[in-house]
């Protein structure tokens, strides 16, 4: 994915960028890389209103972030039987990313990639 815009990252972290999408009141994710208990080279930063389910996921042909919980491995592996207790949670949860951001920590650099700079700018 090309970087639509380019934010220099002394004045904005993931964490910021993180709290000024959440605040938008619209589901969201934080991705941060670790290697060996260092900070990685990338750390994501979205959030998007559209919520989807695994199947959907696969077919909608876009970015998205999201999990596959325990509920859903017998779809995945038939002959595996899960007990009954904890099915109150969703197998799946996938976020359309409309705002998406890559901070490149060795460049110091955050790439959009979707959305608008103004999303995670300084209010």
């Amino acid at each position: 994915m090309i970087a639509q815009t380019a934010i220099a990252t002394d004045l904005i972290t993931p964490l910021g960028a993180y709290l000024r999408l959440r605040g938008a009141g619209r589901a969201s994710f934080l991705l941060e890389s670790v290697e060996k208990g260092r900070l990685g080279r990338y750390s994501f930063v979205g959030a998007g209103s559209r919520l989807l389910t695994f199947e959907d996921a696969e077919a909608c042909g876009e970015p998205v972030v999201g999990f596959l919980g325990y509920d859903h491995v017998p779809k995945l592996e038939p002959k595996v039987e899960l007990p009954e207790s904890g099915r109150e949670l969703p197998e799946s949860s996938f976020i359309v990313a409309d705002t998406l951001v890559r901070f490149d920590h060795a460049r110091g650099l955050g790439e959009v990639l979707r959305g608008g700079r103004e999303e995670i700018k300084e209010r």
